[in-house]
């Protein structure tokens, strides 16, 4: 996540980000999508009605940055907390929820969506080209722009969503055999990497996981049982961690393959690579701390073409 400093007139990264986990681009509009689980304890689970009220929230800077009343807010899930809605209408906030005021569909080759602009009018968008993102942020991110000051053609469009990366989310680091890595660490994020894992089509898929002890182990290990092939897990540098005898545990209880724990995912990673075969895949997955030691540690080339 990234704050928009107004002062610096900058993009910020910092700490603040990650925990309150809101992206602020201009004070003009809101755009977020939920967490689930782990961050349900800020915002509220998805149609509940328990949730953090977003009527400030504080940025690296040390500012207090409000959420302007009147202003609109992008939603990219279907399912708004009911303490989100309550706080929206106090605040005369106009709520743009995915699947409700803007949409997506995709074939193989493309993908269309239809927004809203700022006057109301509703416009479409075909025949895009596919982004290196989950298309649910892709459309979010155009809905938020669609709503901006921003008057942008369609080639700027297609050259941004050509160029549009998130480090650290299905991000291949190796090419042949693919290393991925991708810091999801809730089922929702699980569910989202299988389907795109399902449509790749590996012939193999190794996954060396290592995760906090504070998160959803089981059902986050579930969407991806049908996919991954055998499972790597490991240590993790942190107090936090679930000791990978513990992962293996639980995912020989669900009945997946698992190899015996190593001590830190670099070192998977590393003999993964030596071992495996053209058009198989390893994935790195669980939290941010394993991905951080592969790229960190794994003394890897970035991907090419």
């Amino acid at each position: 996540p990234v704050w928009w400093d107004m002062k610096k007139k900058d993009f910020v990264r910092g700490d603040q980000c990650k925990r309150t986990a809101p992206n602020f681009v201009d004070d003009s509009f809101h755009n977020d999508r939920w967490r689930e689980v782990d961050h349900g304890v800020v915002f509220g689970q998805p149609g509940s009605g328990s949730g953090f009220g977003f009527g400030k929230f504080p940025p690296p800077t040390g500012r207090t940055v409000p959420t302007q009343r009147g202003r609109p807010l992008v939603l990219g899930e279907p399912d708004v907390p009911e303490a989100v809605r309550q706080q929206a209408r106090t605040m005369g906030c106009q709520i743009l929820a995915l699947g409700q005021d803007f949409n997506f569909q995709s074939d193989a080759e493309s993908w269309h969506c239809q927004l809203r602009a700022g006057d109301g009018q509703r416009t479409e968008l075909r025949n895009l080209p596919r982004p290196e993102l989950y298309l649910q942020n892709a459309v979010t991110a155009l809905q938020a722009l669609a709503l901006s000051p921003f008057q942008l053609d369609r080639d700027t469009l297609e050259r941004g969503l050509n160029l549009a990366t998130l480090p650290g989310r299905r991000q291949l680091l190796h090419r042949d055999p693919d290393l991925m890595l991708d810091v999801g660490h809730n089922p929702h994020a699980a569910d989202a990497l299988a389907r795109h894992l399902r449509a790749a089509g590996y012939q193999r898929v190794n996954c060396v996981l290592g995760m906090l002890s504070d998160k959803d182990v089981i059902n986050t290990v579930m969407p991806l049982l049908d996919v991954v092939d055998r499972w790597y897990p490991v240590a993790l540098a942190t107090d936090r961690a679930l000791a990978p005898a513990g992962l293996q545990r639980t995912l020989l209880e669900l009945g997946a393959c698992s190899d015996a724990p190593a001590p830190a995912a670099h070192r998977a990673v590393k003999r993964l690579l030596a071992e495996v075969h053209s058009g198989e895949l390893v994935l790195v997955f669980g939290s941010f701390y394993t991905v951080a030691d592969v790229i960190q540690y794994g003394d890897l080339e970035p991907a090419k073409g």
